[in-house]
């Protein structure tokens, strides 16, 4: 079976792992804060702080953004859950948003036309996945005056007009679980330009910092705030370390199956296809091809068949979880039925690659 995403891992991967668990450094320490350090100078932020997850790095900018009870938070339809858990975790209000729909560019990400219509006094954040690869209009959105979480995981290196993906809300935050840019096994990063809110993100994060501290001294009542433990081992940091130093190699190697689809693909009928740039305006986190009048759920089981797993692109959109009426989101439901993912990451072999495309032409063009 090739399935729809794997990370690529090294034997220089491995043997970062192996140094870190020999000097018997398991939880989080130095290698942890060192791939702090990296991955911030590499996105241009002022610092920032290693998670168990990007969910965790979501729910940690919420709160340091002073979000709660009956705030609301606009984010995207046609995203995955864990946007819609962070806002429900810290009891704010989701307000949701269609997509674009232009495979060409493939962007599927909203705009700021659309988000305006759902601003209110209420509204205390805006968090903008960059989709699939492909950077969000980020100079009209950060004009609306509202604090922005940018949420950066599946575009990783990928560049909107001059600044790099993350570097242009308040916070920014990442996930570097298996299946993403960068790989940990588990594990996110939430970074920041604001000292303020950088410290007010360690204080949330670093009550087990305090501890060695606290028992020296005899204390009577204190005040108590909800605190979290979503850290990273070193064992995961040095993986990611190690990833981080191969994310332009990374890049290259999806653009490049990138072409390779395209340039197999390019005489299907009844398709449409993304077009393929070397300007890092897509990093083709995913390849997503537009079928018409097909059966969506027919076709994945026909590549299923031919041990071939492939995606959806996003399913279900959120607006299904929150029964919305779903004439309210046009481009999200042409997307989730009309889309389809095949695999493409930089460990595909060119065997598995061909094997794609021989099993794609053979499915589309009946």
């Amino acid at each position: 079976m090739i399935p729809l995403v794997r990370p690529t891992l090294e034997q220089d991967d491995i043997d970062s792992i192996i140094k870190t668990a020999k000097e018997k450094q398991v939880q989080q320490g130095e290698v942890a804060h060192e791939f702090e350090r990296e991955f911030a100078g590499f996105i241009g932020a002022e610092g920032g702080m290693v998670t168990s997850s990007g969910t965790a790095a979501l729910h940690l900018a919420l709160r340091a953004l002073g979000i709660g009870n009956g705030d609301e938070v606009i984010i995207p339809t046609y995203t995955c859950t864990a946007l819609l858990n962070a806002v429900r975790y810290v009891n704010a209000i989701p307000r949701l948003i269609d997509c674009n729909f232009n495979i060409a560019d493939m962007d599927f990400n909203f705009t700021a036309k659309e988000v305006k219509r759902k601003v209110s006094k209420r509204t205390k954040a805006i968090i903008v996945p960059h989709m699939f690869g492909v950077p969000a209009e980020m100079n009209d959105l950060s004009g609306l005056g509202i604090p922005i979480i940018e949420d950066g995981t599946l575009s990783i290196g990928a560049f909107y007009k001059s600044g790099i993906v993350g570097s242009f809300g308040e916070i920014s935050v990442f996930s570097f679980h298996a299946s993403k840019m960068l790989a940990c096994g588990e594990g996110g990063m939430i970074l920041s330009k604001s000292p303020k809110l950088l410290s007010r993100i360690r204080y949330l994060n670093g009550w087990e910092d305090e501890q060695p501290s606290l028992r020296l001294k005899n204390y009577g009542d204190m005040e108590y705030e909800e605190r979290y433990n979503y850290r990273m081992s070193d064992l995961a940091a040095s993986l990611g370390l190690s990833q981080l130093g191969k994310l332009p190699r990374f890049i290259n190697r999806r653009i490049d199956i990138a072409g390779k689809y395209n340039e197999a693909f390019r005489g299907v009928k009844d398709i449409e296809l993304p077009q393929v740039k070397q300007d890092k305006t897509n990093v083709f986190f995913r390849y997503l091809i537009e079928l018409h009048k097909r059966d969506i759920p027919g076709v994945l089981t026909r590549f299923m068949q031919a041990n071939i797993e492939v995606g959806r692109g996003v399913y279900p959109p959120l607006h299904y979880y929150l029964k919305e009426d779903r004439s309210l989101y046009p481009n999200a439901e042409r997307a989730v039925n009309s889309l389809i993912s095949i695999p493409l990451y930089p460990s595909l072999t060119e065997a598995e690659i061909q094997h794609v495309i021989r099993t794609t032409l053979l499915i589309l063009e009946r």
